[in-house]
């Protein structure tokens, strides 16, 4: 168990840094987008995020659910945000990104209240929430792509 839990936290970290180094380019490459700023904010908190898990991997196995409970909570918000500008916009389909939002913003307020939740649980939480992170990305991409922007 011990091996697997290190393992996650490293993981985490790989994916932290490749989601932040990803989503800051993304942003930068969309500056004239409404929410640039938001997308650089939160590719800078995940390259931080991932930063912190990298190098002390101690502190990483005691605050991942933390953390990843924060990161999840930052994208839930984002993601209601996003549809908030997306029903704004005229887009037919805001509701996903703000449903997707609230249900993020659940799990994270569930592995918050209770970091210690077991491994699989945790994994399970946080593997749905970036699932729903995921989701809400390819919507609110499709979106900007049929509005030319």
């Amino acid at each position: 168990p011990l091996e697997a839990f290190v393992a996650m936290a490293l993981f985490f970290a790989v994916a932290f840094l490749v989601s932040g180094t990803f989503e800051i380019i993304n942003a930068l490459s969309n500056r004239k987008a409404d929410n640039f700023g938001w997308m650089l904010v939160g590719g800078l908190l995940d390259l931080i995020i991932g930063i912190i898990l990298v190098s002390s991997p101690a502190l990483s196995m005691l605050a991942l659910a933390l953390f990843v409970g924060v990161a999840i909570l930052f994208r839930s918000v984002l993601s209601i945000g996003i549809a908030t500008q997306l029903k704004k916009m005229g887009f037919k389909n805001w509701l996903w990104p703000l449903l997707l939002g609230i249900i993020g913003l659940v799990l994270a307020v569930m592995i918050l209240v209770n970091p210690q939740l077991g491994g699989l649980t945790l994994v399970f939480y946080v593997g749905f929430a970036l699932l729903t992170i995921g989701i809400l990305q390819i919507f609110f991409g499709a979106g900007l792509r049929r509005k030319g922007i």
